[in-house]
């Protein structure tokens, strides 16, 4: 369950994703668990990675803002594992660098 702190923020986050999406990228937290995100990133425009479609999660903790969210890649991209933690250490970014 989130903390207070945590849905407020979320919120404010997925208000402003909404408003103003990034490009390339949609995200939004499922109704049912503010805690946890799909998104989708599109690959850019003359990269390597355009036409490409990833499917991902961020696994945000109840006391997000003040520990990082856990980001899983669920598209096989030849670059990230499937359903695995990724960045910083095995349960994802290094609190340190937060």
């Amino acid at each position: 369950m989130a903390s207070k702190a945590a849905a407020k923020r979320l919120a404010k986050e997925a208000a402003l994703m909404e408003k103003d999406p990034p490009p390339f990228c949609y995200a939004r937290p499922r109704e049912d668990n503010v805690l946890e995100w799909h998104f989708i990133l599109r690959g850019p425009p003359g990269t390597s990675y355009e036409g490409g479609e990833y499917w991902g999660q961020l696994l945000f903790p109840s006391d997000y803002p003040f520990k990082p969210p856990g980001i899983k890649v669920q598209t096989p991209s030849g670059r990230f594992a499937p359903d695995q933690k990724i960045s910083g250490t095995p349960h994802g970014p290094s609190p340190v660098s937060w």
